[in-house]
């Protein structure tokens, strides 16, 4: 689900993921606490793109 810039991922629930990371089709993204899909930073010592993908 997107609001305006920001992306936010539900679980097959429908409750929305937070502090956590998880894997699409290969590619690992990390949600903050309010749910926020992490871009273009650094999170547990692994840096994400501006995708929000985990990259080495």
């Amino acid at each position: 689900m997107k609001d305006g810039d920001t992306w936010y991922y539900l679980e097959a629930s429908g409750a929305m993921k937070a502090s956590q990371w998880f894997k699409v089709s290969d590619k690992w993204y990390y949600v903050n606490g309010s749910g926020a899909l992490a871009v273009n930073t650094t999170v547990d010592g692994y840096g994400v793109n501006a995708n929000g993908e985990w990259v080495n």
